[in-house]
């Protein structure tokens, strides 16, 4: 069996996510290695998808309620303001959650590690954080676009014994 301790988690995480948010969205995202100096007020919306096989873990994806706001009336083409409530912004988050998970998921496939998805999950709040699970590897990514900052956590682990 493949272990994904040789795999390029980082390269296969930084193009998932950029190619998820150019095709679904026409935005493009930039790796940042410093998102801590940007402060955005509100609430957040976290869309997660768990993944198990010969590797298991969840992916999440993490976006502050206005710009979550702007990508979903992209997706639908509307403005922004003509959303009500959040259900639409729910969908959208799970949609991106999903097809980034989905990318990972054919990633780990072709690399020798069958694994199969979840349905994806979408939280809505403010002050809250994603909690690694015990026994995981966590590995997270910060990225910049016009609108403010998209992060992608990934937990996993394998059942490699």
């Amino acid at each position: 069996m493949h272990s994904y301790n040789n795999m390029d988690l980082r390269g296969v995480i930084i193009d998932a996510v950029t190619e998820v948010f150019d095709l679904m969205l026409s935005t493009e995202l930039k790796l940042s290695d410093n998102c801590a100096t940007i402060v955005e007020q509100g609430k957040d919306f976290i869309g997660s998808v768990g993944f198990a096989g010969d590797v298991s873990g969840v992916i999440s994806i993490q976006i502050k309620e206005a710009s979550a706001r702007i990508f979903t009336a992209t997706m639908l083409d509307m403005e922004p303001d003509e959303l009500e409530g959040t259900e639409e912004i729910r969908d959208v988050i799970g949609e991106l959650s999903n097809m980034l998970g989905g990318r990972v998921k054919s990633e780990f496939c072709d690399y020798g590690l069958p694994c199969v998805l979840a349905i994806p999950s979408v939280t809505h709040g403010r002050d809250f954080r994603v909690m690694p699970l015990k026994g995981t590897t966590q590995e997270s990514f910060c990225f910049r676009h016009e609108n403010g900052v998209v992060t992608v956590v990934l937990h996993m682990r394998s059942d490699e014994k």
